[in-house]
């Protein structure tokens, strides 16, 4: 109620009744998470926290979700390139290890893998360049859209122009002034 009243909300509780979900037997979840940005990474963070128990929030400007995806690779998409992580380390020129924890946790074949396991045939071309069998980016979309659904992830399309924190809690304030908390992560 400190960061509702903080920034000016002061009927605090039809927000506070959204936030947090109550779980069975009356416990609320504690994990809520809001990604800002629904591009390629703010799609596949917001699949992993799905499928890991967070009730997850998208903040998208645009009007589609992917919108940067459906030009890639001249509208092709190029989704990953097909080697090892040890490869692409080599092949990184600055700041590799920075690369060096995320690609062991989850690298290119897993990429492909998650596409295929979704219904998504993608085949290899010259240097190791992953694309849909289909030659559209939009396919790729569409599997992670229909993920994302699956999974239940709201997506608001507005602009996040602020956020705020008070102790644990955090606030997104949106293009229209709504604000939505979120308890641990952001």
């Amino acid at each position: 109620k400190e960061l509702l009243h903080k920034v000016g909300i002061q009927n605090d509780t039809s927000v506070l009744n959204c936030y947090p979900h109550q779980l069975s037997e009356g416990l609320c979840q504690k994990i809520m998470i809001a990604i800002i940005g629904g591009g390629a990474a703010g799609m596949m963070a917001a699949i992993v926290a799905g499928q890991n128990g967070a009730k997850v929030t998208i903040l998208e400007k645009n009007e589609i979700l992917g919108k940067k995806i459906l030009i890639s690779g001249k509208g092709r998409c190029n989704i990953t390139n097909f080697c090892g992580p040890k490869e692409v380390i080599a092949n990184t020129p600055t700041n590799s290890r920075f690369l060096y924890n995320s690609l062991f946790q989850f690298n290119s074949f897993d990429v492909v893998d998650f596409f295929n396991r979704n219904g998504l045939e993608t085949k290899i071309e010259r240097g190791n360049r992953v694309f849909p069998v289909s030659d559209n980016a939009a396919d790729v979309v569409k599997i992670l859209a229909a993920k994302l659904k699956k999974i239940d992830v709201t997506i608001i399309h507005q602009t996040a122009k602020d956020i705020l924190k008070v102790g644990k809690i955090f606030a997104v304030k949106l293009a229209n002034d709504i604000w939505r908390q979120n308890q641990n992560n952001l």
